[in-house]
């Protein structure tokens, strides 16, 4: 049963609470909580932030994650000017009401530099892991004093998919490539060497969409071609 409190609690004006790697999950509250009781909004630069719990870290805030054989996460995070933070990512097995912030398998961690004249940045990480279908993905962020923020609003994990291509028939050198629809946003791409370095171009031929696929028909080479898709 979950219980009825946070998974970790951090009070006002208390500082440099790491919280790193753990897995946090089944509490009926925030996976972490800074300060009073619920979601803590991000503050623009963390003005006025020192003796706030934690230093008022601000969490990431995502805006999708695609997962084939690898899973690439895309956000931004807004916090001090010139900071130096390293970033956390983190898998749920189910979409939580909005409100609830957890984070039960984590996933990696990345570094991220903030300008000297920025406060925030876009950034995109790419994980050697892979995540079932359904589940969805939180994130949390940690200054260089080991101040922690709260898991960020998750994401959906949107499933990359499989590559389909026809056979080549003699007498007619064209090859049929389609996937489904699935909601994400993809590029074509096609290298005829995988030995690094690898070059992938992308293909800009049109797409039709028929009964849930895209497809495009192309003409085959005599050599070696490869194919995949790229998230945009």
């Amino acid at each position: 049963m979950p219980t009825p409190y946070d998974g970790v609690r951090v009070r006002a004006g208390s500082l440099n609470n790491l919280i790193s790697g753990n897995s946090i999950f089944s509490n009926a509250q925030l996976g972490i909580d800074l300060g009073a009781y619920g979601v803590t909004a991000n503050v623009d630069c963390e003005t006025g932030q020192g003796t706030a719990a934690n230093a008022g870290q601000n969490y990431p805030v995502l805006s999708n994650a695609y997962c084939g054989t690898v899973t690439l996460i895309r956000g931004v995070l807004d916090s001090g000017k010139g900071k130096n933070l390293h970033a956390q990512f983190f898998s749920n097995p189910s979409r939580q009401r909005a409100g609830l912030r957890r984070g039960q398998v984590f996933l990696g961690q990345t570094n991220l530099t903030l300008s000297a004249t920025m406060c925030s940045s876009n950034f995109t990480v790419l994980l050697p892991v892979s995540i079932p279908a359904g589940w969805v993905v939180t994130a949390t962020a940690t200054d260089p004093a080991s101040n922690t923020s709260e898991f960020s609003a998750w994401v959906p994990v949107v499933i990359v998919p499989k590559l389909l291509s026809s056979a080549v028939q003699p007498g007619q050198p064209a090859v049929l490539l389609s996937w489904t629809n699935n909601g994400g946003n993809y590029v074509l791409q096609q290298t005829f060497s995988l030995n690094p370095p690898q070059v992938w171009t992308t293909i800009t031929n049109a797409l039709q969409l028929a009964n849930g696929f895209y497809a495009l028909t192309l003409s085959a080479t005599n050599g070696d071609a490869f194919y995949r898709l790229q998230e945009q």
